[in-house]
């Protein structure tokens, strides 16, 4: 089951919130983001956040609306619980860039706390949570450029389909880590050991990759 989780930062468009909410489970507005649902002309599923900074609150049912008004967690971990409790397995945050760089970097570290297989879709650029122990594929398509960010601890990462291919190469915090490659072959395969990994490709927001 995906989840589509529309945050309260920049607004991606109308076009990027209809296509994603069209492959979408469940819609949920995160505090303002309930605002950029509504100015797509589409419903949520649920509405969750302290609800704060929602500019307008629709006569929506209790069932509907889960007002948590705790000032020790985030509004995107209070999304990751209900989240947890719909039976979600896939999240994609949407408008999730609001300014804020710490908001930002606070919702990886709630993902990272999370098993959810985590996306982020921003105006240029699709970012994957790789989790430790991870073997697949990532159906991309060719000359699109992407890299790898090492989140935690040390990775040791295998990568085949780019044009600069690894081969057990560590990648480390503050140290190593891979930017600008480049597909050349519809889909890259990556091995993940160690800790966890971004992995960005350039991608625009109504773009739905088969990954």
């Amino acid at each position: 089951m995906r989840c589509l989780a529309v945050l309260g930062g920049e607004f991606s468009g109308i076009e990027a919130l209809r296509s994603w909410a069209s492959v979408s489970d469940l819609i949920v507005g995160v505090d303002h983001g309930l605002d950029h649902i509504q100015a797509a002309g589409l419903s949520p599923s649920v509405v969750v956040g302290d609800l704060d900074s929602v500019e307008q609150l629709p006569l929506f049912t209790e069932e509907l609306v889960h007002k948590d008004e705790d000032e020790d967690r985030s509004d995107v971990e209070k999304m990751f619980t209900l989240a947890k409790r719909a039976g979600v397995r896939e999240v994609v945050m949407i408008c999730a860039h609001g300014g804020r760089v710490d908001h930002l970097l606070a919702g990886f570290s709630a993902a990272i706390a999370t098993d959810f297989a985590v996306r982020w879709v921003f105006p240029e650029e699709h970012v994957a949570l790789i989790r430790p122990g991870f073997n697949g594929n990532f159906s991309t398509g060719v000359a699109k450029r992407f890299s790898l960010m090492p989140l935690d601890g040390t990775c040791e990462v295998s990568l085949h389909g780019g044009r600069w291919p690894l081969h057990g190469a560590e990648l480390r915090v503050g140290q190593f880590w891979s930017l600008s490659n480049e597909t050349v072959e519809p889909a890259i395969q990556l091995e993940v050991r160690g800790g966890h990994l971004a992995l960005f490709v350039a991608a625009g927001p109504t773009e739905i990759p088969e990954w």
